[in-house]
């Protein structure tokens, strides 16, 4: 039986964009479209400028025409870290702006007098499959073939200061290796490998207040646990200089550690940078892990917001930390309880191709209601 596509999709993609930050949208619309879920057109240029792209790298624009009605809709997709950020011509001319960082207050004070076309999109994180790598992969070289016609410095200077941002998303992880369900044998461990930050990487957030938290729940965790913890620092140059006694020694290699992180039973989640989500909340779902988290991390709210005590056990201190990763290790019906809930939470609300879905039915939703 042939799937009729219920949206048509024009995707913009231009170089300007962060092919990191934007990987799941695409990833989501490309599997869709194989699906038959949508018919997606892309719109594609050296510049926004050429595609007609509002300005702003880390959001998504899309023009979605729904088939049964035909109505149309300009849907933003805005995946930047600040909630007080908004890309002022997109939220202008779209019809709705789904926000990653979205904090009611930030956006009633910033949004103005467009705020209500304003609503949560959920968790991010940078992930492919086979076929999102081909189609950008694609993409890049139609469009730096014709810069290297129109000058072939302008492309080369372009490329060498784009190519590692290429290749952390055309060398990455694909969905493979992001994804394993509940029933699939894991340690009993605790892992948790994240980043510090010096003062000027952290924009207006406070980065003594980043790096204490999660230096003292590492140091917390090795001190408890001992070999039941892994995990440390991302030995960066400010890591190795600040807290020599924290780096991790795992997998360095983004593909490599996804694959070796999901082995574990559970994973510790705290904030983003400036209150965001971070991406591993949503990496630790796909794996179908138990998350021991801090509370800071959903002060965004989500469409649908992850339950405490369902999808993650709380702490407010290191030593309730270690306390709940105790718990996990003991309750054994607990813990296959929440890797189960883990597992639907990601198939209907954080899978990329299921996440796109979602935020087209929520923006056509909000849309008709406003009317």
């Amino acid at each position: 039986m042939t799937i009729q596509p219920k949206f048509r999709v024009v995707l913009f993609w231009d170089l300007d964009m962060d092919v990191f930050l934007t990987s799941k949208i695409v990833t989501g619309a490309v599997e869709l479209a194989k699906r038959g879920a949508i018919a997606l057109e892309t719109r594609i240029g050296v510049t926004r400028e050429e595609t007609k792209r509002p300005e702003g790298c880390a959001f998504v624009w899309l023009k979605v025409d729904r088939l049964l009605d035909h109505r149309q809709l300009n849907i933003a997709l805005d995946l930047h870290d600040l909630s007080t950020l908004f890309y002022e011509q997109a939220l202008h001319e779209c019809d709705v702006y789904l926000k990653k960082s979205f904090y009611p207050p930030d956006t009633r004070r910033f949004g103005g007098e467009r705020a209500d076309k304003i609503i949560p999109f959920g968790f991010n994180f940078a992930c492919s499959t086979g076929s999102s790598k081909r189609a950008v992969n694609g993409w890049l070289m139609r469009l730096y073939s014709r810069m290297a016609l129109r000058s072939p410095r302008q492309a080369v200077l372009h490329m060498r200061r784009k190519l590692p941002e290429y290749r952390t998303f055309l060398d990455g992880p694909t969905m493979r290796d992001f994804e394993q369900s509940p029933d699939v044998p894991v340690k009993q461990r605790v892992v948790f490998q994240t980043r510090v930050w010096s003062k000027e990487e952290v924009g207006p957030d406070d980065h003594e207040v980043v790096n204490s938290l999660r230096v003292g729940i590492i140091r917390e965790l090795q001190r408890a646990l001992g070999d039941q913890f892994i995990g440390g620092l991302v030995p960066t140059e400010y890591a190795r200089q600040h807290y020599p006694d924290v780096l991790a020694s795992n997998p360095a290699r983004r593909q490599l550690f996804i694959r070796w992180s999901k082995r574990n039973l559970v994973g510790v989640y705290v904030r983003g940078l400036n209150y965001s989500y971070g991406f591993r909340f949503a990496e630790h779902l796909a794996a179908s892990q138990c998350v021991v988290a801090h509370p800071h991390g959903f002060r965004n709210p989500a469409p649908v917001p992850p339950q405490e005590g369902v999808h993650y056990l709380p702490f407010t201190t290191q030593e309730e930390c270690v306390a709940r990763c105790r718990q996990l290790f003991d309750d054994s019906d607990l813990a296959a309880r929440m890797r189960e809930a883990n597992w639907r939470y990601y198939r209907q609300e954080v899978e990329p191709a299921r996440h796109v879905w979602n935020c087209l039915e929520r923006a056509f939703a909000h849309a008709d209601d406003s009317d």
